[in-house]
């Protein structure tokens, strides 16, 4: 995962999915990128013990902040974004997807257009860590999913979001608007 820690992004149904798993598969790792010590919003402090006591107690590693995400995504096989913040299109998802990264997220707006169901990974619904635990042993039981799922995502990346298909709807776009 890789977000801000925030509650909407989804870190709370992470963590708790993260602490089921590692108790019965102590095995899988669970990463996040995004965040720092210094970060705490006063509103929110709450999340930020929630997820140090994750850190503190092994069950999540802090990459903190980096520059780089793809630094994180060499050292993941699944990317999870449990978001329900109001996304838009989640440019993290869309790094993993161009890395050949499977995509677990929820079924909200921007999200879920990610992710064909099945096909490079899964949508879950929004605030609901057990659909996520789910999930995660699905493809515990199943590991050559996560490659092949993987590797679809990447197709997708390549024939939905180049940036040169991207670049030729929006100026066919504005050339409608503009010509019409």
């Amino acid at each position: 995962m890789a977000s801000r820690l925030i509650k909407e992004k989804g870190i709370i149904e992470y963590i708790d999915a993260a602490r089921y798993i590692k108790k019965k598969y102590p095995f899988v790792s669970f990463l996040h990128a995004g965040s720092n010590n210094k970060e705490l919003d006063l509103k929110e402090s709450y999340i930020n013990d929630y997820f140090f006591s994750a850190v503190n107690d092994n069950i999540i590693d802090n990459l903190e902040w980096l520059d780089d995400i793809k630094l994180a995504l060499k050292r993941c096989s699944v990317f999870v974004l449990p978001s329900y913040y109001g996304e838009g299109l989640p440019r993290t998802s869309l790094e993993a997807m161009s890395c050949g990264r499977l995509i677990i997220t929820t079924d909200s707006v921007g999200c879920r257009e990610t992710v064909e169901e099945g096909i490079n990974g899964f949508c879950i619904p929004i605030k609901d860590s057990k659909a996520l635990i789910q999930k995660f042993e699905y493809l515990i039981n199943n590991p050559n999913k996560i490659i092949d799922m993987g590797k679809k995502s990447r197709e997708i990346i390549e024939k939905k979001f180049d940036v040169r298909i991207v670049n030729n709807q929006i100026i066919s776009s504005i050339k409608k608007i503009t010509f019409s």
